[in-house]
């Protein structure tokens, strides 16, 4: 697997050996930010259920100025370090060795641009997207990777624009509304 665009461009990236892993295929990559295109540039990014990184090092590659990557585990965590080293961008990310929820609960408000969460598909995490618009900047925007046949269900703070299938991935885009 590599990264796909930007100054990173064809840099292979390391995959953990967790299992029930699912790195995002380069495709559904190449797609998502065909569709943010601009939302990247200089922002700051959230990379929830980092597993190797890639979409956060892809945002990075692509002109984010700044990523946190949170993954529940060592494995995971020893991967992104890896992987943003050798994509020289170490400085320009933390690594956050956590669960999502927590993380969410410790951070403080209105701290990024742009929120990543890719979780297993057969985790429900209704609960912890519904913590993500208070972390948003206003028109922030949250990518959303589920299985294709997952509904996203109504959120305060978050309106639903699009949802387009990859596969058996299904993208949901949402953007932060004032309440």
């Amino acid at each position: 697997m590599r990264i796909t665009a930007g100054l990173a461009k064809g840099q292979q990236l390391h995959i953990p050996p967790v299992p029930d892993l699912r790195p995002t295929k380069g495709m559904v990559r190449q797609a998502i930010f065909s569709i943010i295109n601009e939302a990247v540039k200089n922002a700051r990014v959230l990379d929830l259920y980092a597993g190797s990184g890639s979409l956060g090092l892809e945002a990075l590659s692509r002109g984010a100025c700044w990523v946190d990557f949170v993954d529940i585990s060592i494995e995971a965590c020893r991967s992104i370090k890896q992987n943003a080293k050798y994509s020289t961008f170490l400085g320009k990310t933390k690594i956050h060795r956590m669960s999502a929820d927590n993380f969410l609960l410790s951070c403080p408000p209105n701290q990024y641009h742009l929120i990543f969460a890719d979780p297993p598909y057969e985790l429900n995490i209704t609960h912890t997207l519904a913590k993500m618009p208070e972390k948003l900047k206003l028109n922030g925007l949250v990518v959303y990777l589920h299985h294709k046949d997952t509904k996203v269900p109504p959120l305060i703070g978050l309106n639903l624009e699009e949802t387009r299938n990859y596969g058996i991935t299904g993208v949901s885009f949402l953007t932060k509304v004032k309440v």
